[in-house]
């Protein structure tokens, strides 16, 4: 009697335990080609406002492009651009401090980055980069902002933008939010 009670509980252990071990399989292999990575999940975004922000993205240098247009009724002067990673430090050491990046627009125009309004380079901005209503600006920065290792991932990171309305003269603040994967470097 005690003999098949032993037997059942093998045959039950022996039919469950297979059926689990083909379960892990497939978790492993479901995980080794990424498709169990949350990081996979999350979607790109770019959001900031009152600005309108059309897009980011990333090369395989580790600069950040960041596209940009003027939806409000009068032309702004941006003067001062920040970035706060949201996701543990994410740039370089040498331009960042305890994760934040922090570029004046006369930086990127001339040294440290790209700068274009509607098409056009744009070589200098020393007082800030001037956009009328409806004019898109893509922004540039400089070489190697995201650190190595990042790759395939997404990026997480707050925007911070000085500007100065070209009517009232008063300054101004927008905020957003980047999400963006990292192609490099």
């Amino acid at each position: 009697m005690k003999f098949r009670r032993a037997q059942a509980a093998m045959e039950f252990l022996m039919t469950y335990g297979w059926a689990i071990l083909v379960v892990l399989i497939v978790i492993a292999a479901l995980a080794y080609l990424g498709v169990l990575n949350p990081q996979s999940l999350v979607p790109e975004k770019c959001m900031l406002q009152p600005l309108s922000c059309l897009g980011a993205t990333t090369d395989s240098s580790g600069d950040l492009a960041l596209s940009i247009t003027n939806p409000l009724g009068g032309g702004i002067r941006i003067t001062q651009i920040e970035f706060i990673s949201s996701s543990g430090n994410i740039f370089n050491a040498s331009d960042s401090a305890a994760g934040n990046v922090s570029y004046s627009l006369s930086e990127l125009c001339k040294d440290k980055g790209e700068v274009t309004v509607n098409g056009n380079t744009v070589n200098t901005c020393s007082d800030g980069l001037l956009l009328s209503p409806g004019d898109q600006a893509q922004i540039k920065t400089d070489s190697g902002l995201i650190i190595e290792g990042l790759e395939g991932t997404k990026a997480r990171m707050q925007i911070k933008m000085e500007y100065k309305d070209t009517r009232s003269g008063l300054i101004k603040y927008a905020d957003g939010e980047i999400v963006v994967r990292v192609n490099g470097p």
